[in-house]
This record gives structure tokens, sequence and C-alpha cells, in this order.
């Protein structure tokens, strides 16, 4: 039966210096994991910027309807 790491010992290593073949995939597999959450975040704003102008435009036109 394997051993799992704490999560206080995968905090504990450096991933400037990893010492041993473990400890180089943890952090290769951290640094995926970063990018990874990097790129949803990026997309989400992207979208969000879409949907305010899609809505900035429908209340523009809106309220040319009321203005004289």
């Amino acid at each position: 039966m394997p051993r799992r790491w704490s999560n206080k010992y995968k905090r504990s290593i450096d991933c400037k210096r990893p010492k041993g073949f473990s400890q180089k995939a943890h952090c290769r597999s951290r640094l995926k994991s970063k990018s990874r959450r990097r790129r949803r975040f990026r997309s989400s704003d992207r979208s969000e910027d879409d949907f305010m102008k899609k809505r900035d435009s429908q209340i523009t036109e809106l309220w040319s309807h009321f203005t004289p």
C-alpha cells in the first residue's frame, strides 16, 4: 500500500530546487495545474467583457427610444 504525501509536506517542497524524481514530478504537475487555472480565468474574463459590451449596447439602444 503506497504512502501518501501530507499537504504540509507538499507545501514544504521547494520547486526551485526539487530533490529527487518524485519532487520534480510533483513540481511539474503543480506548474501544469497553475497554467490551466490561469487559462480558465483568462477565458472567463474575456466572456465577461463580451457580456458587458453586449449589455451596454442593449441599454444604449433601449434608451435611444426614450430620448428625443
